[in-house]
């Protein structure tokens, strides 16, 4: 005879075995789903701190100019 606290357990082992593989495939599906959105944010990231940089040199240049102008 099997008692009923060893079932009970067994079900429980199962219980948690389906979360634990729920969750597994739940967090696959979300690297999957997000990945391309990270490398796109990156990349737009890195574009836009270039202009930064350029608009930032560009804004220097003409700080200078206005000075040269003003003396």
């Amino acid at each position: 005879m099997v008692s009923t606290t060893d079932l009970h357990f067994r079900h429980n082992d199962i219980f948690v075995g389906l979360a634990f593989l729920f969750g597994m495939i739940a967090g696959n599906v979300m690297v999957l789903v997000a990945g391309p959105f990270l490398i796109v944010s990156i990349i737009l990231m890195a574009i836009g701190v270039y202009l930064m940089s350029k608009g930032h040199k560009k804004w220097q240049e003409a700080k200078r100019e206005s000075k040269l102008k003003s003396i």
